[in-house]
């Protein structure tokens, strides 16, 4: 073969090296579906995981709304709120919340901040007002005085119950429950949770949240265990409310629960369910898991006595 033969030989064959790197490429590609797929855990093997995960988070952000319709009360409320649960006693936090509500045929409308600091509860009202003409005036003497005011709130105060109610609603434990506890604590409170009559899974489906990789849990769950494994969580982390702390009859029927696929946490929670007061619907998400906010006490306040007769 001469030179040139062989010069024309090679230009023949050298296009053939880019299908030869494109079938490699192809052939580790296929090979890294097969291992996703493989790699990925089963929606029960997940959550299992949750279940732990979620007995040792420091803090997380709450993003909640619940409506309620009953025949004395109904409305809803929405509020999110920072958790700080580092320490087991004291819990900080801060948020915001909007509530419009009916109750006893008295409708009204309160919004605003609200900061926990250990034991001390500050509140600073955006809004209080009704839109019922026997009433407005009487809730418009109260947003005069007391809105855009940072307050420390007392239980002797008017408005006590609407000041510490989302902090209230942020630290019910529900029951997919969350907590900062020691390992020991945890495996005490898993030996319950993992209890095979604890949770029911109807039906999982892999799902895609917000560009998040889940399975959604369609849940029901049993009381008497439920309630069991709230009054240990309450024990570890008193300012984790149990119902029995509301001495009131509400249960969640159906639960439906979000969970990342890769963090073990849970996203999002929606349920249904009964009151005192009647129905319930409501839901609630989970974001900033471990993240580090500052919560101090306002510089500047002052008490409900102060601002209104």
């Amino acid at each position: 073969m001469t030179s040139e033969d062989k010069l024309i030989i090679d230009k023949v064959n050298r296009p053939k090296w880019p299908f030869a790197l494109l079938g490699a490429a192809l052939c580790v590609a296929a090979l890294g579906v097969l291992v996703w797929l493989f790699a990925t855990p089963s929606a029960e093997e997940v959550f299992k995981d949750m279940k732990g995960k979620m007995l040792q988070v420091k803090s997380l952000t709450v993003d909640q709304s619940m409506t309620m319709a009953g025949d004395s009360t109904s409305g809803r409320i929405s509020t999110k709120m920072y958790l700080d649960m580092t320490s087991s006693s004291e819990l900080n936090a801060s948020g915001d919340f909007d509530m419009s509500i009916k109750s006893d045929g008295i409708p009204l409308a309160i919004s605003g901040d609200i900061i926990k600091v250990g034991d001390d509860v500050f509140v600073r009202y955006s809004d209080i007002s009704s839109d019922s003409v026997d009433y407005a005036d009487l809730f418009s003497a109260y947003d005069t005085g007391l809105s855009n005011n940072w307050i420390k709130t007392k239980s002797t105060d008017q408005l006590s119950s609407f000041a510490t109610g989302p902090i209230d609603f942020a630290t019910n434990i529900i029951p997919i429950p969350y907590a900062n506890l020691t390992n020991e604590q945890r495996d005490n409170v898993l030996k319950n949770l993992n209890d095979s009559e604890m949770y029911t899974i109807e039906e999982s489906t892999k799902v895609d949240v917000g560009g998040v990789a889940a399975y959604k849990y369609n849940l029901k769950y049993d009381r008497d265990l439920y309630e069991k494994i709230a009054a240990q969580i309450h024990d570890y982390q008193s300012y984790l409310k149990t119902s029995e702390d509301d001495d009131d009859s509400s249960e969640i029927t159906d639960l439906t629960a979000w969970v990342d696929i890769s963090t073990k946490r849970l996203i999002k929670v929606e349920y249904t369910g009964t009151s005192d007061e009647g129905k319930v619907v409501g839901k609630m998400e989970f974001s900033g898991y471990g993240e580090i906010q500052s919560v101090d006490e306002p510089s500047d306040y002052s008490i409900e006595s102060e601002l209104i007769d």
